[in-house]
């Protein structure tokens, strides 16, 4: 039987990356609107801006790769907690059945820091059921990443690597804000980037 993946289900609506690794330095932002009807039948546009990571940018089709393994490790974890416990770099290559030479390692840094330094800012995108309220928020998925080393100025890891989702993040997982897809990793990582989104997209 297919073991069905998860996916938050907002990220899933609204794909933040750019599927290529040439950018024009004057993109600031990944811009995003639409209408939906609201509370009382009310037209509410919805706003969504990107911004990248300083140093590695939007992200490119890795990212997006790693995004969705770290979202099946957390699941394997029963979302337990903010941390998703990786391992390993080597560990998340072996999962995309990537070689694990250095320019692949180098990679998924850059795909993990560019996750922590990518900036959402969104108007009307949530509704607090709570409060009763449209929220506008500005915010990081993930929050920070720890990657152990056996010697400060050592290059091998130890198998502890961690990343932490932000609280927005997480508060929308614990809200089954979640995607469940009927594929698994394997099949996932057997398509090409586009196929990948559009697999994502159509599972809703």
């Amino acid at each position: 039987e297919t073991i069905k993946s998860k996916y938050e289900l907002t990220l899933s609506e609204f794909p933040i990356f750019i599927l290529s690794k040439k950018t024009d330095k004057n993109f600031k932002s990944i811009d995003y609107e639409d209408k939906i009807i609201g509370k009382d039948n009310e037209i509410v546009k919805r706003e969504w801006k990107v911004f990248p990571d300083s140093e590695f940018g939007f992200g490119t089709a890795s990212t997006f790769e790693t995004l969705f393994d770290l979202f099946q490790i957390w699941k394997e974890q029963n979302f337990n907690g903010q941390y998703i416990q990786f391992g390993t770099v080597y560990h998340l290559l072996k999962r995309k059945g990537q070689s694990t030479g250095k320019q692949q390692y180098l990679q998924i840094l850059k795909d993990l820091n560019c996750l922590v330094g990518v900036r959402i800012a969104a108007k009307n995108a949530f509704w607090d059921n709570e409060r009763k309220a449209y929220v506008d928020m500005t915010f990081h998925l993930f929050d920070r990443l720890d990657i152990y080393k056996e010697k400060p100025g050592g290059q091998s890891t130890l198998p502890f690597a961690r990343i932490k989702a932000s609280d927005v993040l997480y508060e929308s997982v614990l809200k089954n804000s979640l995607l469940s897809a009927d594929f698994d990793s394997d099949f996932f990582h057997s398509l090409t980037p586009m196929e990948q989104r559009l697999a994502i997209y159509l599972s809703k």
